[in-house]
């Protein structure tokens, strides 16, 4: 009977010991997975704090968007470039504007041949197109010689709206309002104006490398 009773206590001992040992374990793990995810909360949290300016472009950016699709700018860049070379299909483009005036955006592109100098106006939500009047060149800057010194490099450019973006995303915040393509010293540039936070940007971006040259704030 001795013997019996203390192998009956040994084993209610065993089976409380075993018990035990799971509750623990169990405490245990909850307690190391509550640090881990409140851990990980705080990074994302302090992610979100330390990148306030993402959200702020996101939603520019959606702004912007809205403006090319509804209403302001319906014409895209290459469908107006498209539209000088219907016109004028044996020069070279030396200068393209995107710009408000009289209430509605209006691509004013410039091109030459060897001698003489071109420009059209066209309406950005209509396509309507005006050609302006045809002035001579300068003696230093006929026979090709304005020519070679400013015709743009059209190969791989940005829309309006992606280049919009780049600048948005570099000032931090705004809208995009102005823009022009020139070329100065061999490089193809946009240069994007942007209204942010009651101040106007100056944004400008290299056309073929998307590079980022200049931020001047006015």
């Amino acid at each position: 009977m001795s013997v019996k009773s203390d192998q009956t206590t040994l084993s209610i001992k065993t089976v409380v010991l075993l018990i035990a040992v799971t509750v623990v374990a169990t405490v245990v793990g909850f307690i190391a997975g509550s640090l881990i995810n409140g851990r990980g909360s705080s990074v994302n949290n302090n992610n979100s704090s330390n990148n306030p300016t993402n959200s702020n472009v996101n939603v520019e950016q959606g702004q912007n968007r809205e403006i090319i699709v509804s209403g302001e700018i319906e014409l895209s860049l290459q469908s107006a470039i498209d539209k000088y070379y219907e016109i004028y299909p044996n020069t070279t483009i030396a200068e393209i504007t995107l710009e408000k005036s009289r209430g509605a955006y209006h691509y004013n592109i410039e091109g030459v041949d060897d001698n003489t100098e071109f420009e059209i106006r066209i309406n950005a939500m209509t396509g309507e197109a005006q050609k302006m009047p045809e002035n001579q060149l300068d003696r230093d800057e006929r026979n090709g010689a304005k020519k070679a010194n400013e015709a743009l490099n059209l190969d791989g450019i940005k829309t309006i709206s992606e280049i919009s973006e780049i600048a948005i995303i570099r000032v931090g915040s705004g809208s995009a309002v102005e823009w022009s393509l020139d070329r100065e010293h061999g490089v193809t540039y946009w240069t994007v104006d942007i209204n942010a936070n009651g101040a106007k940007h100056e944004v400008e971006i290299n056309a073929q490398t998307n590079e980022i040259l200049s931020v001047e704030r006015d």
